[in-house]
């Protein structure tokens, strides 16, 4: 990471600020030599003639190419961003003259900024490793395309010369089916080229911002001078995606098909604010904010008043809406995302309501016709600062409340699949049955012959309302030991109501404390506390943090999880969903040096104590709440100049 930030003098009028900063990532993760073939289950056929085949007649295989045996497949990504900004304030006292003119200042920027990421997995290509199955396997084995279907060319014979075969029986696995140290058997050419096959992605992001305000004094009010400051932005997003061809078609054996495609848009967005001292003792805010999507728009209002009957005590209350568009990602472009995710199928027979499911692909599509999301919320606040002896404290306390309305929100693949598992979402084997009688033992809509689930297509779309309410309770205290300063705060956030509802006619169920990874909400603890201690002394300064995270009930499933837990005792149904509550520490200590203590050099750690995320059924942790990484030590080194 590099970051430079200049100022400039350029007269007594204006001055111009420069930022730039830059980063590098990179990551890899190990994991088990392939992943199972979910997407080929009952495709992949292992000949009679193939010289490993026991039964001696065509036999379907579903199974994991490369197990623990081989060595493990790493994916690698790289993420490289970079980003300028300039900034250009003045004052008008340079173009006019008189009091007013004096007051007012503007402002004019400009930044652009853009991030690359790039992505490589492997996974397996079914049409290759049914070449191995069939006796054409390795790189060096002539192969072509004829109208479309991958095959040897013309007078290549199965398991002759560079051709050979790939076994996916367990006896095949060792040269000595009894002896791990044996040595493997699978000529290593083909466990690398047909087995595991390397995808490659690649997302860019670019944004413009160019915005301006002008502000100043405007007349005057008991209470003081009234504010004025309007101003204008202009935002310009573009997100392109490029998929090889691997990963756009239907060959991974377990990942899913992506395609690539490009989406941009421009907002011009327009805000004024206003501040009235309308007494010594009230003051107020009004402000207005208007964005113009192209297809949608909207303005949206705030006030907020004060009231401070003493030096020692205020009161605050603010009302407000807020607006924000679907997002590239959600609605402009052509590119199209999936992933791969456990579901039940309720009609398979080695599934069923209650048993594990298996992984299934889900396609995610855009929605050009999506709304914006609204918000209205209103806020209730009191500040008390004590009058003490020695050292300085302050409290402060918030209420709030906020409603949402139209959430950007995926379909939930598991819900669409439990709702009508023969629905038009739902894309089905038709060339492998199920087991009869299989599709009418819980559905009817399924009558008939249907296979396994191959496919669900999900899109985003507007979910119902979610009503939230909480309280914000902050403290700081500040005191002197000689020539020793001690700061300690506490910031700490209690979600009394979290209200969730799935589409706009539909059920409120309550959210709070809950993973609600069925529905619209999002992961919500009840409680989120952060502690900071800080010790300054001339050049030194230590910060010691510790942060407090309440506990969730994991529903990753469906609703009937909260009440029933242990699903009756059924196969795969844990015991205990709770995410435990979760503490974390963080301390950093830098030093500044040089004449004018320029320089700074900082050290620290992140978890410092290398504590893991509390585990969540299924899906490890969760995310938006918990920091993945264990131990992070760093050090930083930066100038004034």
């Amino acid at each position: 990471m590099f970051y430079t930030h200049f100022d400039v003098e350029l007269n007594e009028h204006n001055s111009l600020e420069i930022e730039s900063s830059m980063f590098r990532q990179e990551y890899s993760t190990r994991f088990i030599g392939s992943f199972p073939l979910t997407n080929g289950a009952g495709q992949l056929i292992v000949p009679g003639t193939h010289p490993d085949n026991p039964f001696g007649v065509d036999v379907n295989w579903r199974g994991r190419p490369l197990g623990l045996a081989y060595e493990p497949a790493e994916t690698q990504g790289e993420s490289i961003g970079t980003r300028f900004s300039m900034s250009l304030e003045g004052d008008f006292g340079q173009f006019f003259s008189g009091d007013v003119a004096q007051s007012w200042t503007y402002s004019l920027s400009a930044q652009y900024s853009e991030a690359f990421d790039t992505f490589d997995r492997p996974d397996t290509d079914l049409r290759l490793l049914q070449a191995s199955l069939n006796g054409y396997g390795g790189p060096d084995c002539p192969q072509r395309f004829v109208d479309g279907v991958f095959g040897p060319q013309p007078g290549t014979d199965p398991g002759v010369g560079n051709c050979l075969y790939y076994s996916p029986f367990g006896a095949d696995i060792y040269n000595d089916a009894l002896d791990p140290n044996s040595g493997l058997k699978q000529p290593s050419e083909v466990v690398e080229y047909n087995a595991r096959t390397e995808s490659h992605s690649y997302t860019e992001r670019t944004l413009r911002v160019i915005e301006g305000h002008i502000t100043g004094e405007v007349f005057e009010l008991p209470g003081g001078t009234a504010g004025l400051a309007v101003g204008f932005q202009n935002r310009n997003e573009i997100r392109e995606a490029a998929r090889t061809n691997f990963q756009r078609g239907a060959w991974q054996g377990f990942l899913t098909p992506r395609l690539g495609g490009k989406g941009a848009r421009s907002i011009d967005a327009y805000f004024a604010e206003m501040y009235l001292p309308l007494t010594d003792q009230i003051d107020m805010q009004l402000a207005i904010r208007q964005e113009d999507y192209g297809d949608v728009d909207s303005t949206d209002p705030k006030i907020a008043v004060k009231y401070a009957p003493l030096d020692q005590l205020s009161f605050r209350v603010s009302w407000g809406t807020s607006f924000r568009a679907p997002s590239l990602f959600h609605a402009v472009g052509n590119d199209r995302e999936s992933t791969v995710t456990e579901i039940q199928d309720p009609i398979h027979p080695d599934e069923g309501p209650v048993n594990r499911g298996t992984f299934k692909t889900i396609i995610t599509a855009k929605n050009a016709d999506l709304e914006p999301e609204e918000s209205e919320n209103w806020n209730f606040g009191i500040t008390w600062i004590p009058e003490l002896d020695r050292g300085e404290l302050q409290f402060d306390f918030d209420y709030w409340t906020f409603e949402f309305e139209n959430q950007i929100s995926a379909q939930n693949p598991r819900q669409l699949v439990s709702e009508d598992p023969c629905g038009p979402a739902i894309v089905r084997d038709n060339l492998i049955p199920l087991p009869d009688g299989a599709s009418d033992l819980f559905y009817g809509s399924c009558s008939g012959s249907v296979g396994a689930i191959l496919i669900i297509n999900s899109s985003f779309f507007n979910a119902g309302t979610i009503e939230t309410s909480g309280f914000d309770i902050k403290a700081r205290y500040s005191f002197d030991v000689g020539e020793n300063t001690f700061i300690v705060r506490s910031d700490t956030s209690i979600v009394d109501e979290y209200e969730v509802q799935a589409s706009a006619n539909g059920d409120v169920v309550d959210g709070l404390g809950f993973y609600n990874n069925w529905n619209p909400g999002r992961a919500m603890p009840e409680v989120r506390s952060n502690m900071f201690f800080t010790w300054m002394r001339d050049r030194h300064t230590a910060n010691l943090t510790v942060r407090y995270v309440s506990d969730i009930f994991g529903d990753v499933f469906s609703f009937a999880e909260r009440s029933n837990p242990q699903c009756d005792g059924g196969a795969g149904c844990p015991a205990d969903r709770d995410v435990d509550a979760h503490i974390e520490v963080d301390l950093q200590y830098n030093y500044r040096f040089g004449v004018e203590q320029q320089y700074t050099v900082t050290i620290g750690a992140i978890n410092l104590f290398d504590e893991e995320p509390p585990d969540l059924y299924f899906n490890s942790y969760i995310p938006e709440v918990h920091n993945p990484f264990l131990r992070q030590i760093y050090g930083r080194v930066s100038a004034s100049l």
